[in-house]
């Protein structure tokens, strides 16, 4: 039996396989008949809808929300499209296949539902079924990263802050088991808080629509040419607009939180918010997940 972890945030999806990792753009978008039959396509059918997905999609024209109706509508597609890429597609049709997925926290009160939808789909007439499907909440996978990678010993208390595009998972273990109590999640705190005044700087300055998609890649790599010039005054908004995410995370959730996390045998960062937060001075009881931290998750989610 072969395991698969996918980790689908609302920016982009992690995955896991075979001992390889990939990456792709959490993006949707209609495809349309241009009538030009040349070169490379690869469209999907599904509900009644021709959709690219991933880098195919990342266009103005792309969509995607940080609601949970989004992931339970798409992410089948993204599945799909993860076994089509991989070669796995013969493995799933026949029982062969272990999906090892995440959900975050905000969205676990939905898990019942999700894993009905997950676990049953058609695409391009093929249906697919899924009878061993691990469900496991965002951050949660993180842990199991980190304590899998420390030799398996569980601290006494662990507070883990998963930082997402949407949401920051916060979740609280003791002896290695989570405490319900503490556990809870920020939707909204994750880095699309600066995403969108991003996207929204860049439409107001060059009088064209930019998808969030195509924000994350300029903010990924801290530039944006613009006919041929690069934009220096963007680097610089860049910058601007990534301490004023650190400086939120401080005075909210590093605030509300301050007593679990001073009295915390490990404080564990994870997610793509991370590199965010690099060059800042903790408290000796922080410890950031192995690079790439938006990798934990899935990791955790097979057991890695």
């Amino acid at each position: 039996m072969k395991t698969l972890g996918i980790d689908i945030g609302y920016s982009s999806t992690k995955i896991a396989y075979d001992g390889q990792f990939y990456k792709l753009p959490t993006a949707i978008s209609f495809a349309m008949d241009t009538g030009i039959d040349y070169g490379e396509d690869c469209i999907i059918n599904f509900e009644g809808e021709q959709l690219y997905i991933g880098e195919a999609a990342v266009s103005e024209e792309s969509f995607t929300t940080t609601d949970y109706k989004f992931k339970h509508k798409y992410d089948p597609a993204i599945i799909y499209h993860i076994l089509v890429k991989l070669n796995l597609l013969e493995d799933a049709k026949n029982g062969n296949l272990v999906l090892a997925l995440g959900l975050a926290l905000a969205d676990w009160k939905n898990k019942d539902e999700y894993l009905e939808r997950v676990s049953n789909f058609t695409i391009d007439e093929i249906a697919l079924s899924f009878k061993n499907i691990n469900l496991i909440p965002q951050g949660a996978g993180a842990y199991i990263n980190y304590i899998t990678n420390s030799g398996g010993n569980h601290p006494s208390n662990c507070s883990v802050i998963d930082i997402g595009y949407n949401t920051i998972n916060f979740l609280y273990f003791e002896g290695g088991q989570p405490k319900k109590a503490q556990c809870k999640s920020f939707p909204g705190h994750g880095v699309s808080s600066i995403i969108r005044p991003m996207t929204n700087h860049l439409e107001a300055n060059y009088g064209m629509s930019f998808s969030e998609q195509e924000v994350i890649k300029i903010f990924q790599n801290e530039k944006f040419i613009f006919n041929g010039v690069p934009q220096e005054n963007i680097t610089k908004t860049i910058i601007e607009l990534k301490q004023q995410f650190v400086k939120k995370l401080f005075s909210s959730i590093l605030t509300s939180e301050k007593k679990l996390l001073a009295t915390s045998e490990v404080v564990l960062f994870a997610g793509g918010g991370c590199y965010l937060l690099e060059n800042i001075k903790f408290p000796p009881n922080v410890k950031f997940v192995d690079k790439p931290y938006e990798h934990a998750n899935v990791l955790g989610y097979i057991g890695k």
